[in-house]
């Protein structure tokens, strides 16, 4: 396996970890009136963007201002 295909398998893994704790989170969400768009997407680019890069990237829409800052003690199991 190649670096690229690394790198894009692990950031696989992060959307499907960030997407299983929103399924988690919708209902405590929801009663505080904060509604997620169904179409949160995630894409990836078939190929290098520059030098060495492999990307992808994905979109929510919300309603209100949210820290999504990566914070690593959210995500240690």
């Amino acid at each position: 396996m190649d670096a690229r295909q690394e790198c894009i398998d692990t950031m696989r893994e992060l959307f499907r970890q960030f997407m299983s704790v929103l399924i988690q989170e919708r209902t405590k969400l929801e009663q505080h009136c904060i509604y997620l768009d169904p179409r949160i997407t995630f894409n990836e680019i078939d190929r290098y963007f520059f030098s060495g890069c492999a990307c992808c990237y994905f979109q929510i829409a919300i309603d209100i201002f949210t820290d999504l800052r990566y914070n690593e003690n959210e995500w240690t199991i």
